[in-house]
């Protein structure tokens, strides 16, 4: 493992949350390129050999959110470095929406919920913020492509 494949898992990490997901694999390895210097091409050997290797097991599959008449949004907060995290992710785990807490070295905590609409968006954003004690917080919608499938009741 070299600088380069540090860059690479920690803009996987980092950037934009769940940019395979959103974007496709190959507009998200083109951008990743871009912003580190080197082409789609080489992003994705990169990201191959750290699978192959079994540093990365795969993603996690997710419900497009849009079926369900949900929306989707990742909170990245910042919270003390000695705030425990096994208790942390407890107590957001029980906030209505919630479905991934996802830790960080450091004071990083990724929190991946569903809402239904602006209201509710900041009531979660709100009370996310203050079970956690956060000292910053930047909000990401994860939108989620058009599908030709529809749900009946």
């Amino acid at each position: 493992m070299d600088k380069l494949d540090i860059k690479i898992i920690r803009e996987l990490y980092q950037g934009q949350p769940v940019s395979l997901l959103r974007q496709g694999p190959r507009e998200s390895f083109r951008a990743m390129g871009k912003k580190l210097g080197v082409s789609d091409g080489t992003v994705r050997e990169r990201v191959g050999r750290l699978t192959r290797s079994g540093l990365f097991k795969g993603g996690p599959l997710q419900v497009n959110s849009d079926l369900l008449g949900l929306n989707m949004g990742v909170l990245s907060i910042d919270v003390e470095s000695s705030t425990p995290k096994k208790e942390l992710v407890e107590k957001l785990s029980l906030i209505d929406g919630v479905f991934l807490v996802q830790t960080h070295v450091g004071s990083l905590v990724g929190i991946m919920f569903y809402y239904e609409d602006d209201n509710s968006l900041e009531r979660r954003v709100r009370l996310i913020s203050k079970v956690a004690a956060a000292r910053s917080a930047k909000f990401t919608r994860m939108p989620f492509p058009k599908s030709s499938v529809s749900l009946e009741d």
